[in-house]
C-alpha cells in the first residue's frame, strides 16, 4: 500500500483540499477548526483557516509563517526546525518518500464507526524522539487520497487533519505560496522564542 500511495502521488504537483482540524489535549478540551489547505511542489504550504478564526499558515519550502490576524502578530521558523505539527504533511508536495519520513511503517487498526470494512491506514513512528509526536495514523479513500492524518503524541495530545474535495494538478501561482508581513504586525523568531524559554 505504501508504494501504491507513493505511486499516486509522485506525478501530483498541486493540491488543494478542504479540511477539518481537531485538537485535543484532553477527553474535556477539544477545539475544531476548518478551512482550505494548498500545497505545491517542493514543500510549499498554504493554510488558510476560515472558521472559527481567520488564521493563515505559510511555507515557501524553507521558512514557515503563522499569522494570526487578531493579534496582529506572526511567527516565523525554518520549515525543517519547525515543530508545527502541520510541517509534516508537506511530504504530500515533495518527494513522497513515507519511508523517509518515518521509522516504521506498518498497518493500522482502524474500524471504521459502526462497522463495514476496514480502511486502508498506515502507521508511522518517527524517526526520532526530537520529530515531537509518538504515532502517524495516515487514512486514504480508494484512490489512494489521504481523508485522514491523525498525530498523537507521548502524553496523548492528538491533532487530526480530515481532508475532503481533493483537487491535483490545478494551476496555484507561486505568490500564495509567499507571505508578505502586514503593515503594523509584529515578527517573532520562533528560535529567539524557544532560547527565551530555556
Amino acid at each position: 500500500m505504501v508504494k501504491q500511495v507513493e505511486r499516486h502521488y509522485r506525478p501530483v504537483k498541486t493540491l488543494r483540499a478542504e479540511f477539518i482540524q481537531r485538537w485535543s489535549d484532553s477527553p474535556a478540551s477539544v477545539r475544531l477548526e476548518s478551512g482550505i489547505v494548498s500545497l505545491r511542489r517542493p514543500r510549499e504550504m498554504r493554510w488558510e483557516y476560515r472558521e472559527p478564526e481567520s488564521k493563515l499558515f505559510v511555507s515557501d519550502g524553507r521558512t514557515v509563517y503563522f499569522y494570526v490576524p487578531a493579534d496582529r502578530t506572526v511567527r516565523r521558523s525554518l520549515l525543517r526546525e519547525s515543530a508545527d505539527w502541520r510541517a509534516p504533511l508537506a511530504w504530500l508536495a515533495g518527494n513522497v518518500r513515507l519511508g523517509r519520513i518515518f521509522s516504521k511503517i506498518e498497518w493500522a487498526a482502524s474500524p471504521p464507526p459502526g462497522g463495514g470494512p476496514p480502511r486502508r491506514a498506515l502507521r508511522g513512528l518517527p524517526r526520532s524522539p526530537d520529530d515531537g509526536y509518538a504515532e502517524a495514523i495516515l487514512e486514504f479513500n480508494d484512490g489512494y487520497q489521504l481523508t485522514r492524518l491523525l498525530i498523537r503524541d507521548a502524553v496523548g495530545r492528538e491533532v487530526e487533519f480530515r481532508f475532503g474535495k481533493w483537487e491535483e494538478n490545478l494551476p496555484l501561482p507561486v505568490q500564495e505560496f509567499r507571505f508578505r508581513v502586514p503593515p503594523g504586525v509584529a515578527v517573532m523568531d520562533e528560535a529567539d522564542l524557544v532560547t527565551a524559554r530555556e
